[in-house]
């Protein structure tokens, strides 16, 4: 099954960057270094391919659509300071998902963000769920925040836990280490 045919990229990334939404802007860096995101995500099943600048893997063996997603997402400035900082916090992330949620008329709804900060990365972590045309779909989101570059971690299944797994495991094997 192809992730064009279930809903477009464009909204896929929408709601992805939606938790870093107002630190969007003219770009100064994109997306982590590549030597700094190792993964040994896909196994048997799953097959990965580029669209532009978007890395997908798509599980090709499972009996309904599941894929994940890495995605670079634009930031100026250090977002990463200001997350450890609390400046962006996960109330006004929450905030935002409600604005999104009135802006779509329902049409995307998330549950709450939760917070992520380890010694390599800070971020936000986000469940939500959205409706298109070929039905409900939920997206398991974390991002990946250094210093003034990030990424986006999006896992994308018909059901809830199946992303919310699919996102755990990618997570489980992969290391993120710090640029020099």
């Amino acid at each position: 099954m192809n992730l064009r045919n279930i809903f477009p990229l464009k909204m896929v990334r929408a709601v992805s960057v939606f938790v870093l939404l107002f630190a969007v802007s003219a770009c100064q860096t994109t997306g982590i270094d590549a030597t700094n995101l190792k993964t040994q995500f896909a196994s048997d099943g799953w097959s990965m391919h580029k669209k532009g600048k978007v890395q997908v893997y798509e599980c090709r063996s499972c009996k309904t659509p599941q894929f994940v997603l890495i995605d670079p997402i634009k930031v100026r400035g250090n977002v990463e300071e200001a997350i450890r900082a609390n400046v962006l916090s996960k109330e006004l992330m929450n905030a935002v998902a409600n604005v999104i949620k009135v802006a779509s008329k329902g049409a995307y709804q998330a549950s709450p963000v939760k917070k992520i900060a380890t010694p390599t990365y800070s971020g936000f972590e986000i469940v939500g769920r959205f409706k298109t045309r070929k039905g409900m779909f939920y997206v398991a989101s974390r991002s990946i925040i250094q210093e003034n570059r990030g990424s986006n971690v999006v896992s994308i299944a018909s059901n809830r836990g199946v992303a919310v797994r699919n996102l755990k495991r990618f997570f489980a094997t992969s290391k993120i280490t710090r640029g020099k």
